[in-house]
């Protein structure tokens, strides 16, 4: 199967932590913020959370083939203002987006996992509310072929 390494990439990044132990992932609503610049004003959040919004799936990054370079690199990425300042009712998971037509590719699926992983630690240490999030969100589009 072709996207078989988009499963072991998954697998692998579950496994990163025990969902028993982390009670910040209980379910509840949530919204994506799917956006390349912030615009999530304290009004905003002051809305999301009166309509009982407890959750934020931060979009940072996708990911993408460079073609010309042979390899996956971050596209789009989330401009954030240095204090990102976020309603702390919020619990906010960042998320990566992977274009499916890098795993159209001969990828490295470990060596892609570590990068992902390094890019989204670099950013996280930049913000403390990115850095206090207990689970990171890796999503990628599914074809039939």
């Amino acid at each position: 199967m072709r996207l078989s390494p988009l499963l072991i990439l998954l697998c692998g990044i579950a496994s990163c932590s025990n969902p028993d132990s982390d009670a910040s992932l209980a379910i509840g609503p949530g919204i994506y913020y799917w956006k390349t610049s912030w615009q999530l004003s304290a009004t905003d959040q002051v809305n999301l959370r009166q309509a009982g919004i407890n959750q934020l799936f931060l979009r940072l990054f996708d990911v993408d083939w460079n073609f010309n370079e042979g390899e996956a690199h971050p596209r789009g990425m989330l401009q954030l203002p240095d204090s990102l300042i976020l309603d702390s009712a919020l619990t906010v998971t960042p998320v990566v987006f992977i274009v499916e037509r890098v795993f159209r590719q001969d990828v490295d699926v470990a060596d892609l996992a570590d990068r992902i992983g390094r890019t989204i630690t670099g950013l996280s240490s930049q913000h403390p509310t990115l850095a206090r999030a207990t689970r990171w969100q890796i999503d990628c589009d599914w074809t039939p072929t």
